[in-house]
């Protein structure tokens, strides 16, 4: 049964409607629920599914209840609420809530016991009421016994309809304030009329809806095909650029080869002559030495000795420096050539310039371009 009246409830209090009006996108929620609503914040949107509930070209309104009951209100739905609360109700008499009530009035909407029932049926004002046994009656009975009441009296059942002012009246209201409207008749004719009217708007906007659904289905698949192709692109970016580094880490752990050999052989030749200087510096101080001792020796030991080392000595004084210096290249000549540089960047920008234009076969000559 819960699932059968969860239709009956409103999405705001989640109780049974009370006065349910049917909001700009057809959703229903009750009177009071929807101005509370828009008084915490009337761009909110509706409730269920956030469309505007006024017009966006629209000036917010500075009293949401007379808004709110321009709203139509769903008079078959709170007539199904009405019927499902009286069923529910205990089968109580209305003279006595201890008694128990067989029959129910609906031109009266009270449910009568067997006592109540002949005074009913003996009045003159209600003898011509229709009484339904209590054990059999229905929600749909409930429903279309329902009346609508006139637009100006409340109390009066409404049977006449004006086309004109779009309005329920009752006999009086028909024959003093509209007697000059042409297009007056019966309920029954104009709501006739009105369901002939319903049916062909229904087709027009069923056509509407099922040419929304299948654009909506195009939009779908353009999107699913747009995907599929970004994808692919994505697929072939990645696979460039992955050639792109490959060529790169190629290109440059060549260059660094290059650049670990001439360190290295830069710094054997260094070591070389830094060591042959050391010796050299080493037999020069051991010379100036021993020449200093010479000066205070006896004339003979120093001239007996000098001549001994006459082939030394002047092995020392004509080789010079220059002479253990392994190899004369500068450290400024070990520098990354200019012109290397020069052409990394070249193949850089190319690639930068190649991948911007996009085209898959120039794309494929930078990849052949670095592996080259």
């Amino acid at each position: 049964m819960a699932a059968a009246i969860s239709h009956l409830e409103c999405s705001v209090c989640h109780e049974d409607f009370k006065e349910p009006k049917i909001l700009r996108c057809t959703h229903l929620v009750c009177r009071d629920c929807i101005i509370t609503w828009l008084q915490k914040g009337a761009n909110q949107g509706c409730p269920l599914c956030r469309a505007p509930i006024f017009p966006r070209n629209e000036k917010q309104p500075s009293d949401y209840g007379s808004k709110v009951d321009s709203f139509p209100t769903d008079f078959v739905t709170a007539a199904v609420v009405e019927s499902q609360r009286l069923l529910s109700s205990p089968n109580v008499c209305v003279c006595d809530a201890s008694v128990e009530a067989k029959l129910f009035c609906f031109q009266c909407s009270i449910k009568l016991c067997s006592s109540c029932t002949k005074s009913h049926s003996k009045s003159p004002f209600t003898q011509s009421h229709t009484l339904e046994d209590l054990g059999t009656l229905s929600a749909d009975q409930l429903v279309k016994s329902r009346h609508s009441f006139c637009s100006n009296h409340k109390d009066k059942v409404a049977e006449i309809y004006c086309s004109k002012h779009e309005e329920l009246i009752c006999l009086m209201c028909a024959t003093c304030n509209h007697r000059s409207c042409s297009d007056v008749g019966s309920v029954e004719e104009a709501a006739k009329k009105k369901r002939e009217d319903l049916k062909k708007q229904a087709v027009v906007m069923k056509t509407k809806e099922d040419t929304a659904v299948a654009k909506i289905r195009e939009l779908d698949e353009e999107v699913k095909a747009a995907t599929e192709k970004f994808s692919a692109m994505e697929d072939v970016v990645r696979a460039v650029f992955e050639d792109l580094q490959k060529a790169l880490d190629v290109k440059r752990d060549k260059i660094n080869a290059d650049l670990c050999m001439r360190k290295k052989a830069f710094l054997v030749e260094r070591g070389t002559s830094k060591a042959n200087l050391e010796s050299y510096k080493t037999g020069l101080a051991g010379h100036v030495s021993l020449m200093g001792k010479l000066a205070s020796a006896p004339d003979d030991a120093m001239l007996g000795i000098l001549t001994k080392l006459k082939s030394g000595l002047t092995s020392l004084q004509n080789q010079g420096v220059s002479g253990f210096i392994s190899s004369n290249r500068k450290v400024g000549h070990l520098a990354l050539n200019q012109a290397s540089v020069n052409q990394l960047k070249q193949l850089l920008g190319e690639c930068v310039c190649v991948l911007d234009s996009q085209p898959r076969r120039q794309q494929q000559m930078v990849k052949l371009h670095f592996i080259h």
